[in-house]
This record gives structure tokens, C-alpha cells and sequence, in this order.
């Protein structure tokens, strides 16, 4: 079941090392475009296939080097290979998982040299399949440097010492401030598995998605069928399509497929509506990794929330928005601080908190209007407690269903504590975290209170303004 409820989006931004937006790649060597004489640098299947790339070399060097800094640092060898013959002759690129990770294959008989220059059409869709393959090598890299199960669809561990050392380490400190030291798919799919258990996203379709249409897989949170196919796939999607769906405007003949973006731009309102939780999460999540630029996500989102997300919060306040269009109504700036751990030294969950203090307008316009002071806390139950250290955990990602207490312990919780109004305090008690951004720089996300109590007064809110509010978070060192 899908739910109709309106997302309207928190903000939390949190520098906890105080440190820059991580924006060097690396340079290795420069990236090699392979010919007939140097075939022997891609696998024996094809190294009888493999064609002179021609005037398409410099075609290629352009597009890698305008790739989003993770792509870029993974791709380090292409190659064209002639598929005119044989099975599977319409698949335009391919990337390698059981050996030469760096590289990337691109049909040449497609992308022939005549069809790129009398054919547009051709010309944007190899920069598509050259950023979506580039977006499977990025996440061998990523995967080569963790200490992670290897996930099933790589068949294999990604050869680290394929990429050089500073490239390796670029990886690394975007592996260490998102914190996916569990494995990048781990995390995708975790973060996949929670929206589709709310209803805000669909199982994979494997096998079928070519029998799924494109609104459907819009609706199910997938860039396009092909994305739904499996985690690798819709994250390839969702970064190829992002950086180049603006590219096939107005371009005759050619396959557009980015249709989570489409369906955000045709959007016009001030609040985000469930629909495009699973599609802001993702790209959010790209974004933090380096795997789509800032204009691509823009251009992606376009208006959707634009108020809210393409600007970074100067200050660490809480911000209480009310109204539609939505407009400020009271920030809670003081003493605003967060942490990550146990609760207690021997307790047997790991959890995010942010809190903030401040003053808060409490009533109604038939019984008048107070200012009382106000604590306002976020909690996260993220993760099962272990021997493992707590830098090896993640930061909170995706949603979380908001419960004042769980069984084993846990209890992801949003509460608003009145100091002079005991009966006011206000526990949500059902309702969702979503968070759409997760890293050493900033957490950003959204706050949806369904229901909750008033524990010192003992009885229910029903339709109070408590429900009517939105509430903005940003934290910054």
C-alpha cells in the first residue's frame, strides 16, 4: 500500500569533523583509450574484437572527464569492441565484474564513428551508457577498499590494485564520512528494504522489469524500469540519468528514460509528497557519495523542495514552518547539539540524537496564544549494538518509523518537551524520519507526525497544531 501523506522536509546539518566538502579526485595514470594495439589490456573474449577508436577517442576523453569525481577516478580504461555479430548485439556498454573492474566496454557498432556523426540520437546516449557503466565501476571501487561481505552480483571481490593509490585513498574518504564501511549495496539495499516496508518503494523486479511500464516504475521509486531491475542497476540509473537526461532535450530518435526526474519536475507544490521519498533518498545518497554533481541533482529535484535543498543552513537552529505556502514561525536556536553511540555503555542499540532548545507558541486562536520554553529531540535507533565499533556503523539513512519503544530495546522517537507546561510535553507515537542526506558534512531529512500523546496529561492529540507544523532541523559546527 502506498501511503498518501505529504513529506515536508527537516533539515539537519552536522559537521562533525568540521571538514571541506571532499572535492579532489585523484590523477593516476591518464586514462587509456585501448586500439587494436593494445588489446591484450581487455579480457580474452574480446580482444578479437576490438576496434581502432578513432575520431571517437577524444569523444571519450571528453565525456570521462566531465563525470561526477567518483566515476571519474574508477574509469581508467575504455574500450570499443564490434558486437555486430553474435548474441546480444543491441547491449551498448557493459562493465566487467569478475576481472578489469576500471574498465568499460562500449559497443563500437553502435557507437560507430558514422553513426556519432550524422546521429545525435547516438551521440547523448553513449555519454548515457558511458556515466551509467561509469557508475557500476565506482561502486567496485568503493567496494574494493571495505573489508564488506562481497555482494552477490559482483561474483567477485573488485581488485583494488586496479585503481592507484590516490584514487584508492579519494574513495576512502568519501567511504569514511558517508560511514558505508559495511559496503556500499549493503547500504543501498538496507536503505531500498525500509522505504519498500513503509510502502514507498517496490521489491526489485529482476527479470521483469521489461514487462513494467515507465509510470509504474515511477511510481514503485525507480528512475525507469530498467533501474528496477536490481540495486546495481537503479543506482546506475538514477546517476546516469541525473547527469545526462538534460542532454536529449529536443534530440530526435533518441530513448529518454529519466522518468523519477520528469515526474519531480512536473511538480509545483511547496510541501514533498510521499511519491518522491524513495527518488530524493537515492539522489541524495549519490550525491553524498560523489556519484552525481550538485547540477545534476538540482536539475533532477528541479523545484521539488528547492526552497529547503539546494541551499546549505547557516546556523543550527530548528525551524517551525507552518502554513501553505509555508512560511517561518519560530526557531529553537539554543543549545543545539547532537551525538552518536549507546545510550547507556552497556546498552544493546546504537543511536543518532539532535536536540535544541528554545521558545515555542503553544494554543489556539479561541483560547489566546503562549511562548513557553521548549526542548525538542530527535531520536534514531540505528542499528543493533555489537563488539564492532561505533565509527563502523552508519550514518542514519532513508526512513524510519518513529516508535516510542520497540521490544529489544530500541526507540526511534521525536518529542517536544514544554519546561512550563507539563501537560503540553508531546511524544509522537507513530509517523516517520526520512533522511534524505547522510555524511560527515550534513544530515538532512523530514520529519511526518501521524500520531502521538501527551504522557503527563495521559490522553491523545487529535488534530492539534502539533500536527500542522514543520519542523526544519540544521546543525553546524
Amino acid at each position: 500500500m502506498r501511503y498518501l501523506i505529504s513529506l515536508t522536509f527537516t533539515i539537519f546539518a552536522l559537521n562533525v569533523h568540521a571538514e571541506p566538502l571532499i572535492q579532489r579526485s585523484c590523477s593516476g595514470p591518464l586514462l587509456q583509450i585501448i586500439d587494436r594495439s593494445t588489446s591484450d589490456e581487455v579480457q580474452s573474449r574480446w580482444q578479437d574484437n576490438v576496434m581502432d577508436p578513432g575520431s571517437r577517442r577524444g569523444l571519450v576523453q571528453q565525456i570521462v572527464s566531465d563525470l561526477p569525481p567518483l566515476q571519474q577516478a574508477a574509469v581508467r580504461r575504455v574500450a570499443f569492441i564490434d558486437r555486430s555479430s553474435g548474441s546480444n548485439t543491441y547491449v551498448t556498454g557493459w562493465s566487467p565484474t569478475n576481472s578489469h573492474q576500471d574498465l568499460i566496454y562500449l559497443n563500437g557498432s553502435l557507437y560507430s564513428e558514422s553513426n556519432l556523426a550524422n546521429s545525435p540520437a547516438a551521440m547523448v546516449e553513449m555519454q548515457h551508457t558511458l556515466v551509467h557503466e561509469a557508475t557500476h565501476a565506482a561502486a567496485k571501487l568503493l567496494h574494493s577498499i571495505t573489508d564488506a561481505d562481497v555482494p552477490g552480483i559482483f561474483v567477485f571481490q573488485p581488485d583494488s590494485t586496479l585503481w592507484p593509490e590516490d584514487c584508492r585513498r579519494f574513495a576512502r574518504e568519501i567511504l569514511n564520512s558517508t560511514r558505508i564501511k559495511g559496503g556500499l549495496l549493503q547500504e543501498w539495499t538496507r536503505m531500498h528494504e525500509a522505504l519498500e516496508e513503509v510502502g514507498l518503494t517496490a521489491d526489485y523486479y529482476g527479470d521483469d522489469w521489461q514487462e513494467t511500464q515507465a509510470s509504474q516504475a515511477a511510481d514503485d521509486g525507480f528512475m525507469s524500469p530498467y533501474g528496477g531491475e536490481n540495486e546495481m542497476e537503479d543506482m546506475s540509473e538514477f546517476a546516469s540519468w541525473a547527469e545526462t537526461g538534460h542532454h536529449f532535450n529536443g534530440v530526435p530518435q533518441a530513448t529518454r528514460e529519466d522518468f523519477a526526474c520528469s515526474r519531480m519536475g512536473g511538480y509545483s507544490g511547496s510541501a514533498i509528497p510521499s511519491e518522491f521519498a524513495a527518488a530524493m533518498t537515492k539522489l541524495g545518497f549519490l550525491l553524498d557519495l560523489q556519484m552525481i554533481s550538485q547540477s545534476g541533482y538540482n536539475r533532477c529535484i528541479a523545484s521539488v523542495g528547492s526552497h529547503q535543498l539546494n541551499e546549505e543552513p547557516v546556523s543550527s537552529a530548528i525551524q517551525v514552518v507552518t502554513g501553505e505556502p509555508r512560511t517561518a514561525r519560530k526557531v529553537l536556536s539554543d543549545e543545539v547539539a547532537s551525538w552518536m553511540g549507546r545510550r547507556e555503555p552497556s546498552g544493546n542499540r546504537y543511536f543518532y540524537q539532535m536536540d535544541a532548545q528554545g521558545q515555542y507558541r503553544i494554543g489556539s486562536d479561541e483560547q489566546g496564544w503562549d511562548e513557553t520554553p521548549v526542548h525538542a529531540s530527535i531520536m534514531i535507533d540505528l542499528h543493533p549494538a555489537s563488539d564492532d565499533d561505533v565509527d563502523d556503523v552508519s550514518w542514519p539513512r532513508g526512513i524510519y518509523q518513529l516508535h516510542p519503544i520497540t521490544p529489544d530495546g530500541g526507540s526511534t522517537r521525536f518529542i517536544l518537551e514544554f519546561e512550563e507546561a507539563g501537560n503540553e510535553t508531546f511524544w509522537a507515537s507513530s509517523g516517520w524520519i526520512l533522511i534524505t542526506r547522510a555524511s560527515n558534512r550534513l544530515i538532512r531529512g523530514s520529519v511526518v507526525v501521524q500520531d502521538g500523546i501527551r504522557p503527563m496529561g495521559g490522553f491523545e492529540i487529535d488534530n492539534t497544531s502539533l500536527f500542522h507544523a514543520t519542523y526544519y532541523f540544521a546543525m553546524k559546527k
